[in-house]
């Protein structure tokens, strides 16, 4: 697994997409910025994510029955280690 996610914060991440009715958290990088790269955090639906997802590539964390963390492919290599 590329990242490691906490009970507590599954417990958290399953919450707030729950009170947003939303199924997905897509986390990644994006340049921008004097520092080189920022972290994002999305929460998406189904149609949002098949729009801008690569899921054959893409990283999926279960944290509950419906929810999932979602790590951009794009972002992996930068993640290790």
């Amino acid at each position: 697994m590329i990242i490691n996610v906490t009970d507590s914060a599954k417990t958290h991440i399953v919450n707030v997409l729950t009170n947003m009715n939303k199924p997905y958290l897509v986390f990644g990088l994006k340049g921008g910025g004097c520092a080189g790269f920022e972290y994002f955090w999305e929460p998406a639906d189904e149609e949002l994510y098949a729009q801008n997802g690569t899921p054959e590539r893409d990283e999926f964390i279960d944290l509950d029955n419906e929810k999932k963390l979602i790590v951009d492919c794009t972002s992996l290599v930068y993640l290790f280690g």
